[in-house]
């Protein structure tokens, strides 16, 4: 083994371990070389020489001490830095780095690789094509499709935009045998299975307002004289069904007056399931107008979601008056019993038609 003692002075260095040979240097200012390996136990300080083997650090914590601005390890021709290292800790390397195996890991909480002045490129092992390539401006190129393992996709612009490919966009299911959802580059969408808009379908939009008179069964009156005269009962609540086709601002209920206009009426609207809606109750309304159909207005206007089954409620507060019902039909119309009048209770959905039961009658 060769190790070199004080680079200044010819012979044996005495402070260097026992069977080490110390290698005469000339003057300062030329440039020694050393040939096989060294090993350095504790700290040296040398002056500038050149090995021919290895280097090797004993000390289990070793260092390196670069100048006052810069560590550099250069080329064999000592014309070019191949790795740099300043004392603030910059590093910078000529061509590349391999990492072997392992992981290449960026400790700092918020840390940023920054990339050339026109893209960062990931390439494949054989270096011919871009895995992934992200532009200086931030738009992101992926080779052979993006894979999200956990979480979501988020789209940050306040107007996001998927452009498809030329022809049409596909969302497959998972074992990417059947296209969930297809999109075509012309707009038309094709789904596989059905549709649940639970904010309801939109009116078309050229037309200035959503239709809103939906006649109760899908039926209108074709006469004042349509259905049966029917006289009321104070404790029954008359029940019928209304179909709304999409998203509508509902005023009030028409309900079609019979032979007799006595007392006054008060009408719901409820749910699918029954349950009257507290934001479409009419107030108690005098009925006016035999023969006639009477608008009765809610308290404010109810947005309606649709499409959607709704139940028009009918209460009368006086067996003097008249109100027109289906006789036939093939919808949901029956009562419910030991009512209160301006109560309105939950009803059992009727799936079938009870006739002289549900009112004639339009939301509107």
């Amino acid at each position: 083994m060769t190790a070199i003692g004080n680079p200044y002075s010819p012979g044996t260095d005495t402070d260097q371990p026992p069977n080490s040979t110390v290698t005469k240097i000339g003057k300062p200012g030329t440039l020694p070389t050393t040939v096989g390996n060294l090993t350095i136990n504790g700290t040296q300080t040398y002056g500038a020489v050149v090995y021919s083997s290895t280097v090797t650090f004993s000390t289990a914590a070793s260092r390196i001490i670069p100048g006052a601005t810069s560590l550099s390890f250069r080329n064999n021709a000592n014309s070019a830095d191949n790795l740099l290292i300043s004392n603030a800790g910059l590093v910078t390397t000529r061509l590349g780095i391999v990492i072997a195996s392992g992981a290449l890991t960026i400790s700092d909480a918020a840390s940023k690789i920054i990339p050339g002045a026109t893209s960062l490129s990931l390439r494949n092992n054989g270096d011919s094509a871009d895995n992934l390539l992200i532009s200086n401006a931030g738009a992101v190129t992926v080779r052979a499709g993006l894979t999200i393992t956990a979480s979501n996709l988020t789209f940050g612009a306040a107007s996001a935009k998927i452009i498809p490919g030329a022809t049409s966009l596909l969302f497959r299911d998972t074992g990417d045998a059947n296209t969930n959802l297809g999109i075509t580059d012309a707009g038309v969408v094709t789904t596989r299975g059905a549709i649940t808009p639970t904010g309801g379908i939109a009116a078309t939009a050229g037309g200035a307002t959503a239709p809103t008179v939906y006649h109760s069964g899908g039926i209108t009156a074709v006469a004042t004289t349509t259905g049966t005269d029917v006289t009321p009962s104070v404790t029954e609540t008359y029940i019928v069904e209304v179909f709304v086709p999409f998203n509508c601002t509902l005023t009030g209920v028409s309900i079609l007056n019979g032979s007799a206009v006595v007392g006054n009426v008060k009408i719901s609207l409820a749910d699918s399931t029954g349950a009257p809606i507290a934001a479409a109750v009419t107030a108690s309304t005098a009925q006016s107008g035999t023969a006639a159909f009477q608008k009765v207005p809610f308290a404010v206007p109810y947005v309606a979601v649709g499409p959607q089954k709704f139940f028009v409620l009918l209460q009368h507060n006086n067996t003097g008056n008249r109100f027109r019902a289906h006789a036939v039909g093939n919808f949901g119309a029956s009562k419910k019993t030991g009512e209160t009048y301006g109560t309105f209770t939950s009803v059992t959905p009727p799936t079938t038609f009870t006739a002289d039961l549900g009112p004639i009658c339009d939301v509107y």
